[in-house]
């Protein structure tokens, strides 16, 4: 008597489970009534027909070696599942189907037991999808995941976090102390005091702090983490994560320096305006003065026409004065509104400045030194502006006794560019040091050199919209030394 025979063909038919039962060359001989309505196919359809017609064509080479190997041996729920085998109906509808295999060598059969898990491989799906949107968002986001088992002093940090701190495989499982040996210096009591005080009153623990680990492109990061707490109320375990927030902490400081050079830029403003108002009064109260004076003459008829000539003049010589105050603020305004920055090489603005002032530098006898300049990320005009008035003054305000020697250099700083303009003129008297930089401002005792008093005032603005800053030293009577400050390029 062979299996199909030894079966009770009601007891067949009422098992939960489809039943195939296949011959010694995997062709089905019978399945029972749960294997109809899963196929949807009658049991006369499929005799005879080979076990591969129950799956979705074309077999995996993985699915075809396991079908291929049933004649030796057996397979289990686990093994079909992970393969991931499609049933199809003769309607052409597909599901996922695991299935187990017994053998019976005497009657050369073999019983196949399958089951429909297409709701479980559609939610194993869902769950790898969000498992992959995690981590993809974990990389985007620079974030790693870690846990602390507390009495035993073991962290666990996943790949994400070994990845983006630059550490190998053989931290994946260290002590607290191990990792904390990154942890910058100045912040390592900080850790420690927020980390035990979100235990003592069962706070989440969340901070930023300084870092200092293989992968140098991190200096910041957010550690966040949650405390388990058994029914005795101790704390064995805390899960978290650490994301790198170097750049949003570095844009932070940005802002922070934004807002106070703002504030110093409004109080310039403010001081500029009033300064400009008090000193724009001189040359228009002259004007109607001199206007006055004309008409109270023409009217008593004592001017003559020397005189009259005289105060029109005056009258134009001021009024000229005037337009080019105005024009000067004008200018200041416009600093940087009109152009892109770009890369600026210092030593090729240098030498457009000294072609520009080639007439007063071969006039006074100039000797300008040049030393090896750098390129920085700025507004071109602007500063070619500066180097131009810099040099200009030098030459301006030189000594009468001797021939003006000008050095021009830069010295690499951490961040910055510190640039020199040194000459041996005439200096400036200490008593005027502060009217120097200041608009409008001459120092005494140089009114017959050109100029409005703004070009310094220009300077000093347009370094600071550099991020820069701008100051001098001098000796009266010996020379003056300028310094200013641009940042390096890639510096932030």
């Amino acid at each position: 008597m062979n299996l199909i025979q030894s079966y009770d063909s009601v007891l067949f038919d009422s098992l939960p489970d489809s039943v195939v039962i296949l011959d010694a060359d995997l062709r089905i001989r019978r399945i029972n009534s749960r294997a109809q309505q899963l196929f949807e196919v009658e049991q006369e359809e499929l005799f005879g027909a080979p076990l591969c017609q129950l799956f979705h064509q074309p077999l995996s080479h993985p699915q075809r070696e396991l079908i291929d190997n049933l004649r030796e041996n057996n397979t289990d729920w686990l093994t079909t599942t992970l393969l991931r085998f499609q049933g199809v109906t003769h309607s052409g509808r597909r599901f996922y189907v695991n299935f187990s295999t017994t053998k019976f060598p005497e009657e050369n059969e073999t019983l196949i037991l399958l089951r429909d898990i297409s709701e479980f491989i559609h939610d194993s799906i869902q769950l790898e999808s969000a498992k992959k949107r995690l981590e993809e968002a974990f990389v985007i986001n620079r974030i790693g995941t870690w846990e602390y088992l507390i009495e035993e002093d073991r962290m666990v940090l996943s790949s994400e976090l070994l990845e983006l701190l630059g550490l190998g495989q053989d931290f994946e499982y260290c002590s607290f102390n191990d990792l904390q040996h990154y942890f910058h210096s100045q912040d390592q009591e900080f850790i420690a005091k927020a980390y035990s005080n979100s235990i003592k009153n069962r706070i989440p623990y969340n901070i930023i702090h300084r870092i200092n680990p293989p992968n140098k492109a991190i200096s910041y990061i957010r550690t966040r983490g949650k405390t388990y707490y058994s029914e005795n109320g101790m704390a064995y375990k805390t899960f978290g994560t650490i994301q790198d927030v170097t750049d949003l902490n570095q844009r932070r400081l940005e802002a922070d320096h934004y807002v106070r050079m703002l504030e110093n830029q409004k109080s310039d403003l403010e001081n500029s305006l009033y300064i400009a108002t008090h000193d724009l009064k001189e040359p228009i109260n002259n004007i109607m003065g001199l206007t006055e004076l004309i008409k109270m003459e023409l009217t008593s008829q004592d001017m003559d026409s020397e005189q009259l000539l005289n105060y029109s003049d005056t009258i134009i010589s001021t009024g000229k004065r005037l337009q080019s105050m105005v024009e000067s603020l004008i200018n200041l305004g416009q600093i940087g509104k009109n152009e892109m920055m770009t890369q600026v090489n210092c030593e090729e603005i240098v030498q457009e400045v000294m072609s520009t002032l080639h007439f007063q530098i071969n006039s006074s006898q100039a000797i300008i030194e040049v030393g090896k300049l750098p390129v920085i990320r700025g507004f071109r005009m602007e500063i070619t502006l500066v180097f131009q008035n810099l040099l200009s003054n030098a030459i301006k305000y030189k000594h009468p006794d001797r021939v003006p020697s000008i050095k021009i250099s830069a010295h690499e700083e951490d961040r910055f560019w510190l640039f020199t303009i040194e000459d041996n003129g005439i200096g400036v008297d200490p008593r005027y040091e502060d009217r120097v930089l200041g608009l409008f401002k001459r120092v005494p005792g140089n009114e017959g050199v050109e100029g409005t008093g703004i070009g310094l005032t220009q300077c000093k603005k347009i370094v600071e919209q550099h991020q820069g800053e701008l100051w001098f030293e001098s000796e009266y009577g010996h020379g003056t030394v300028f310094y200013f400050t641009l940042r390096k390029v890639g510096s932030t």
